[in-house]
């Protein structure tokens, strides 16, 4: 069957009236992969949800349309009671497995795609995010040997507006994966055999199951993920998503692995790790201080400016935050600010 994006986009089914560009009407560009001897290894995506049919078909298609030969995506609903079951049936010849029925969570969703995956490659894409075009050639590109783990660059978006760089948290080397998470899920792949090594993802945590699983790769097992710059996922920003509606329950669970992992560090890291924090911490005020300027909140400025310098008083030596600064005093788009579930 042919790949062309063309003829993907016309065997699948029309999208809703009104709807156009990507990934409604507009295919991803025309790929002509090196083809490895042995072929293109099977790429596994699987899509957790529940009730999120008013995203659900966008995120669909944008797997679909990505014109990959060899992609297993399979959808795992919990049972839900909007028009998601509707949709994924609309799209179910196209599927590789589905079902809806209760789950006991997102994990318990994810870890039931992947048990039945028998791709080389594996991701999972929530189904309010969306893959961008080309991805997974570009993907399956940087998977050369030795590489088990690549994540990529996201930008995020709220309804139609602008969207925008996902904000990067400051940090090197291993303290950067304590003080924060240094790569975004929706651009995140790693190999069956990596899986296998570390398990499955935690079904007891509800929130940050993703970083725990990263952390267990990265400290675990000593893996780092190879960075690809490019765009490869959409990470969409509304008043359902966990990130937005469910901040103090994931600030729990990740401050609960920070802490975890921190405990089995070396004596002379954690001393690293401390000083980092309040280095961070002074860059994560100067953001709001920025932010507040930004705003005409002047009193709220100087309050956080003040908050900054205390945590690290040597933050205007900080050639990275004055970096940032600068660029954002150019930028006519809001400043980033870091969320509060990384403040501390």
């Amino acid at each position: 069957m042919s790949n062309d994006p063309r003829a993907l986009l016309e065997r699948l089914p029309a999208p809703p009236p009104g709807l156009t560009g990507w990934p409604w009407t507009a295919p991803a560009p025309p790929s002509v992969p090196t083809v490895p001897p042995g072929g293109l290894p099977r790429i596994t995506v699987v899509t957790p949800s529940y009730n999120q049919g008013q995203f659900l078909e966008e995120t669909i298609r944008s797997v679909l349309l990505q014109g990959y030969p060899d992609l297993e995506y399979m959808v795992v609903d919990g049972g839900s009671t909007d028009e998601s079951v509707e949709i994924i049936r609309k799209y179910e010849d196209h599927l590789a497995w589905w079902v809806s029925e209760k789950d006991r969570g997102q994990s318990h969703a994810i870890n039931k795609g992947l048990s039945r995956s028998t791709g080389r490659i594996l991701a999972y894409l929530n189904s309010d995010d969306l893959y961008e075009p080309g991805v997974l050639h570009a993907v399956e590109r940087a998977f050369v040997p030795g590489v088990h783990w690549v994540s990529g660059k996201v930008i995020c978006w709220e309804n139609e507006g602008d969207p925008w760089p996902f904000p990067e948290l400051p940090g090197r080397g291993f303290t950067k994966w304590l003080l924060g998470c240094p790569i975004s899920q929706p651009a995140v792949f790693w190999s069956a055999s990596l899986q296998r090594e570390a398990g499955p993802f935690r079904e007891d945590l509800q929130y940050a199951m993703d970083y725990e699983f990263w952390l267990r790769l990265r400290f675990g097992l000593g893996r780092t993920p190879r960075r690809i710059d490019r765009i490869l996922a959409r990470y969409r920003i509304h008043g359902d998503s966990k990130s937005i509606a469910h901040q103090q329950g994931m600030a729990r669970e990740i401050k609960d692995l920070v802490r975890a992992c921190e405990a089995e560090l070396p004596p002379a890291r954690r001393v690293r790790l401390r000083l980092a924090r309040r280095h961070r911490l002074g860059r994560v005020h100067g953001a709001r201080a920025l932010s507040n300027l930004k705003a005409r909140k002047t009193g709220g400025a100087v309050a956080e400016l003040s908050s900054a310098l205390r945590a690290w008083p040597l933050l205007p030596l900080d050639v990275g935050a004055v970096a940032a600064l600068l660029r954002s005093l150019r930028s006519s788009g809001p400043p980033s600010v870091f969320p509060d579930i990384w403040s501390e």
